[in-house]
């Protein structure tokens, strides 16, 4: 099951990159330009600043961005040439499904605690509506909050309590949680993923000397 889901995965990814590419093609800045002047007034053949070009270089460096992703996730396929990290690969789309629960239980905390904090209308900005409490904690767990925000929450005691409470929860125990899923699903597939690997890396060699 693995196998393929990997294998669709890069079926997907190549889609992807066609796409992208045939977008590209159309918001190229090179394309629009040809025939205008560019910004200084000069006539070149092959510029990408004009005033017909700029009105597309931030969509068109999106989708650059976007493409030069996915050049790099189809390189996973040279790690054929090394059965444990093509093993690894192959682990780390499987544990995927234990990152993702760790992600939802993490999002239930969050909007949880955010309806809780909004409930006690305290004075603090910060815990006015759900949306802004809901990115604090987030923030929080993040560890992008500065002891001064901490400072000036802990003088509502009341709303300093489910904050302790968040922290403890979400990076205590469940951080915990989450290694010891990860530990636990890659032990449990590691042997199967390492024979599967030798597989595909004779696979690999068949098909390329036939």
């Amino acid at each position: 099951r693995d196998a393929l889901l990997l294998g669709q995965f890069n079926s997907m990814v190549s889609l992807a990159l066609c796409m992208i590419l045939f977008i590209m093609l159309t918001l190229c800045p090179i394309v629009h330009c040809l025939g205008q002047p560019s910004a200084d007034g000069r006539h070149l053949l092959f510029t990408e600043r004009c005033d017909e070009g700029d009105q597309y270089l931030s969509t068109y460096a999106f989708f650059s961005m976007a493409g030069m992703l996915c050049y790099w996730a189809l390189l996973m396929d040279l790690s054929v040439f090394s059965n444990r990290v093509s093993a690894f690969a192959l682990i780390f789309g499987h544990v995927l499904s234990e990152v993702g629960l760790f992600v939802l239980g993490l999002s239930f905390l969050v909007f949880a605690c955010a309806c809780a904090t909004v409930a006690l209308k305290v004075d603090e900005e910060n815990f006015i509506t759900i949306p802004r409490a809901g990115m604090c904690f987030v923030q929080m767990f993040l560890g992008m909050t500065s002891s001064e925000e901490y400072e000036a929450e802990s003088r509502y005691p009341v709303l300093f309590a489910p904050i302790v409470f968040f922290v403890f929860t979400a990076k205590v125990y469940m951080v915990s949680l989450l290694v010891a899923q990860l530990a636990g699903a890659y032990n449990a597939t590691f042997e199967d993923m390492l024979g599967w690997a030798r597989l595909k890396r004779g696979e690999v060699c068949v098909a390329s000397m036939g």
